[in-house]
């Protein structure tokens, strides 16, 4: 009897290790999940913000050529009405 309850504490001790070891490995995956989580959403802020500022360059761009094919036309249709006249 005092073997059955001696075996019975020993499997007992060793679950338990087994539970804490398994927690701890638990709380570690949950810890670098984590981190990868945050370091995915700063590359993900960082990638939109690339694309906001090339966007926002690519409009001023757009901008600079509109004004200046106004401008040449501009130039163009005084310089062909004299040349028609």
């Amino acid at each position: 009897m005092t073997t059955l309850l001696h075996t019975r504490d020993m499997e007992h001790l060793n679950l338990s290790r087994e539970l804490e070891e398994t927690k701890a490995l638990l709380a570690l995956v949950r810890a670098r999940h984590a981190a990868e989580a945050a370091q995915l959403k700063q590359v993900a802020l960082e990638s939109s913000l690339r694309l906001q500022a090339a966007e926002q360059a690519l409009h001023s761009l757009k901008l600079v050529w509109f004004n200046f094919g106004k401008k040449c036309l501009n130039a163009f249709i005084p310089l062909s009405l004299k040349l028609l006249n």
